[in-house]
């Protein structure tokens, strides 16, 4: 039961992350944590952001969703049932 509370508990993270992307079009101008370090840790500049930097972010935000409804209807579902067998 406890994986299935964790299964939920990601698909809701990955909804909001993906919403939240798909709302602000972070996807249009934003730097992600990882290369943000690795630029502050080089001292470099970012390189400008492409058409296809652009596509593949919205897709990845569009995957998130689907996949985060995905894990929250199932340790939804999985957690419910159980609680429904034990009675």
């Amino acid at each position: 039961m406890l994986k299935m509370l964790l299964f939920a508990a990601i698909g809701a993270f990955l909804m909001w992350s993906g919403i939240r992307t798909l709302r602000t079009r972070a996807y249009e101008n934003g730097v992600s944590v990882i290369e943000l370090a690795i630029l502050k840790a080089t001292g470099s500049e970012p390189l400008p952001i492409t058409k296809w930097d652009v596509s593949f972010n919205r897709t990845a935000a569009w995957l998130s969703i689907i996949f985060g409804f995905f894990f929250l209807a199932l340790g939804i579902f999985v957690v419910g049932a159980s609680i429904l067998e034990a009675e």
